[in-house]
């Protein structure tokens, strides 16, 4: 997802619009362009986006602060959470936002949080502009972590956000196993799923692709079951990641 500051006009969310944001975290950009050309403000100063509704222009519902800048492409970078933030507003109206900035704090005049491109008639200000990204939208989310010797016990916890196919997990460990490889299946509301990932004996990391993937929905309850482990050493201190596809 893109938000583009820029100092062009646009046109609200048309009402009765409902836009189509993205359905869990994101990485997202922060972009300042003045006459089309990006810049940043100076190093160390702070930066964050505040989220307004149009009832009330003073206390904002959202802020959006922790983001990093990048100096080779001109922008900042963050991960958004549009539907458990003031995001999710814009499917009912179109939002105002103030760019927050310097020491001391110094607030920008409001711009208008729409969806889409620019164009056609528009109120006397400036934009930020939300698209989602070019294919689908893939994310690694964290399952869980067994701290110590692996044991044939089930770990993690993952509530699904957007309905999604989980492509494959990601195993990694302090301590190898040794004798025998860790089979880890990924369990849906508590039930085995068929989907195994693999940490060969001797190894620390391991990607394992599903096929077939895993459908879940939102609301869904995810973790994992370790139902095998090394024969002369367990394996020890296990994180695991899912490669989710937003579908």
């Amino acid at each position: 997802m893109n938000l583009i500051l820029e100092t062009t006009t646009g046109r609200p969310t048309p009402a009765g619009t409902v836009p189509q944001l993205p359905r869990a975290s994101t990485d997202a950009t922060l972009q300042l362009v003045t006459n089309g050309v990006a810049a940043l403000l100076p190093e160390g100063q702070p930066v964050a986006l505040k989220i307004y509704t149009p009832d009330d222009l003073v206390t904002p519902v959202a802020t959006f602060s922790v983001w990093a800048r990048n100096a080779t492409y001109q922008l900042y970078t963050a991960t958004l959470a549009p539907l458990t933030t003031g995001l999710a507003w814009l499917r009912e109206k179109t939002l105002r936002a103030r760019v927050s900035y310097g020491t001391p704090n110094v607030d920008s005049e409001l711009f208008h949080l729409m969806l889409g491109g620019s164009g056609g008639a528009a109120p006397d200000l400036p934009q930020i502009v939300i698209t989602q990204p070019a294919g689908p939208v893939k994310q690694t989310v964290s399952l869980g972590a067994k701290t110590g010797n692996l044991k044939l016990e089930a770990y993690g916890n993952h509530v699904v956000q957007a309905d999604a196919k989980v492509n494959g997990m990601q195993l990694y460990a302090n301590t190898a196993p040794v004798g025998a490889d860790v089979l880890v299946e990924l369990r849906k509301g508590g039930v085995g799923t068929g989907a195994v990932a693999t940490l060969s004996a001797g190894s620390k990391a391991e990607r394992t692709p599903f096929d077939p993937v895993v459908n879940v929905e939102a609301g869904d309850v995810l973790d994992f079951e370790v139902i095998q482990i090394g024969s002369t050493k367990p394996g020890g201190y296990l994180s695991t990641e899912m490669e989710l596809e937003l579908v």
